[in-house]
């Protein structure tokens, strides 16, 4: 690479941490308008942070930024792993923005805020009807910004794309294919098998109680308070401030003490995350995580694979049973295991058990690649959910609020962004399984430490951040691509084991 090149690399490095900035006071923005804050407050911090997010945008898509990539895109070659990435990542921002017409993206932006608005109200009212005309707007506008973006077989490819890079419908048709395949009939198999719901998860427990030991357990995980808040929000968040200052929240309910507790350990798991981004790699474009499926892998792996096995709560149980034995009376290790991993479906997404949670992805995917890529009307839509509902989960739906109301995606507009969770599934359990052949895992979790744990993940996964692409990360890591056998044989081996199948 000749001097010029180099100078040129170094001052676009320095653009970029504007840029890196502008997004922090984004985050900053957004985490202080879920807190506790003066509600009429609410128009003057929404006009802000839309002045932030219009000056990031406009760096991103400046002339200047421009300049920067058509003189270091024919370099990458020449650049490392970090450099490279910087350019790719700044490239697709970058081509995403400028191929989008600015009528468009306005246009977008404000059917996004009447939609919201209309559900806002439909979705306790059971009005579906009223969201229609909104729905077909946001669906016709996906498709042209599919157009926008480009794609090489379905408009859903370019959305897909968006939110997950490199992915495509014809590899989650091959990944849905084989979790229907396999959870259907193991829920089926699991409802002959049924036990009931244990008493201890509806004791009341007071809060205090529960924020006490929650503030235990994310050091039981090994995040340091001088680093991370726990606070309380309505819905569970986590974010990455800088590299020591991460925020994350739960929510708590009396009569749901488990609710708050696996939240903890949920939020707690993307904390770790940002946290083991390195200096060169947080401070930089590339520190939010390899995509929104490999973040969702960091949370539900603690919050699942380790907070939901025999071997957690043998190590916590003494402190556990220590705080919760007064309002929920002596539960045997093997009782609370077998209650937190009780499967039973439900008609809401966010209440789903973990067998059960890919079944209520895969509707939404089937739903969203079908209307983006045909003539579906959002008209059609209820019936649709409902018949996939009742096939899949073997459940009717009673009204549209606990049916195709109930998520804040649609209505966002966010179509393609829900395939995330079920990806980031099937990732956390090839990891594990790669983990499992340097450290003893559950050993290690028995034992009461999560440390080599975190240090494996660290090491492996979380120092990458954005570096790889989700595919070339998953690959480097485990030598395959995305594969849902390892999910599907985990889910199934801890099933048998909590059911007796």
């Amino acid at each position: 690479m000749d001097t010029a090149t180099k100078n040129t690399l170094k001052d676009f490095k320095e653009y970029l941490e504007r840029i890196y900035h502008f997004d922090r006071v984004n985050s900053l923005l957004f985490w202080d308008s879920i807190q506790r804050v003066p509600p009429k407050g609410a128009r003057g911090r929404a006009a802000t942070k839309g002045a932030i997010a219009a000056e990031t945008m406009r760096l991103q898509t400046s002339e200047e930024m421009k300049a920067f990539l058509t003189t270091l895109r024919p370099h990458v070659d020449e650049m490392d792993d970090l450099d490279k990435a910087l350019v790719r990542v700044s490239s697709r921002t970058y081509d995403f923005y400028c191929n989008v017409p600015s009528d468009l993206y306005a246009e977008h932006e404000a059917a996004k805020g009447e939609a919201i608005a209309v559900w806002e109200t439909a979705r306790p009212n059971n009005d579906w009807a009223a969201l229609v005309p909104y729905i077909d707007t946001l669906i016709g506008q996906n498709k042209r910004l599919a157009e926008c973006f480009g794609y090489r077989n379905t408009p859903y490819d370019a959305l897909l794309d968006y939110y997950e890079e490199g992915m495509s419908s014809a590899i989650l048709d091959e990944l849905f294919g084989q979790l229907r395949e396999a959870i259907v009939p193991l829920v089926q198999r699991i409802q002959l098998k049924q036990f009931p719901v244990p008493e201890f998860l509806h004791k009341s427990v007071p809060l205090s109680v529960q924020r006490r030991f929650n503030e235990e357990l994310y050091r039981y995980m090994g995040l340091d308070p001088e680093e991370v808040m726990l606070t309380e929000t309505t819905h569970p968040f986590s974010f990455n401030i800088n590299l020591h200052d991460v925020r994350f929240s739960t929510r708590y309910s009396e009569t749901d003490f488990a609710s708050s507790l696996f939240s903890v350990l949920h939020e707690g798991g993307h904390s770790i995350n940002s946290l083991n981004i390195p200096d060169e790699v947080e401070g930089t474009i590339l520190g939010g995580g390899t995509s929104a499926a490999f973040q969702e892998s960091q949370s539900r792996f603690y919050e699942n694979v380790i907070g939901r096995s025999r071997a957690f709560w043998e190590g916590l149980y003494d402190r556990f049973m220590e705080a919760y034995r007064p309002y929920i009376g002596n539960v045997a290790v093997d009782e609370l295991y077998r209650g937190f991993n009780r499967c039973e479906p439900s008609l809401i997404r966010t209440a789903a058990d973990e067998v059960t949670y890919c079944l209520h992805i895969l509707i939404r995917y089937e739903m969203e690649r079908d209307f983006i890529n045909g003539t579906v009307k959002a008209a059609d839509l209820p019936a649709i959910w409902n018949r996939k509902i009742k096939e899949y989960l073997g459940m009717d739906v009673p009204n549209d609020t606990v049916g195709i109301l109930q998520d804040i995606q649609w209505p966002y507009g966010r179509f393609g962004a829900f395939v995330s969770y079920a990806i980031g599934n099937c990732y956390n359990v090839q990891i594990l399984r790669e983990m499992e052949k340097e450290i003893d895992v559950f050993g290690s979790v028995r034992s009461g430490t999560l440390l080599p744990i975190n240090r494996w993940l660290g090491e492996h996964v979380h120092r990458f951040s954005q570096v790889y692409t989700p595919n070339d990360l998953i690959r480097r890591i485990t030598g395959e691509s995305l594969n849902a056998c390892p999910y599907i044989e985990y889910l199934t081996d801890k099933m048998t084991d909590v059911y007796g199948l």
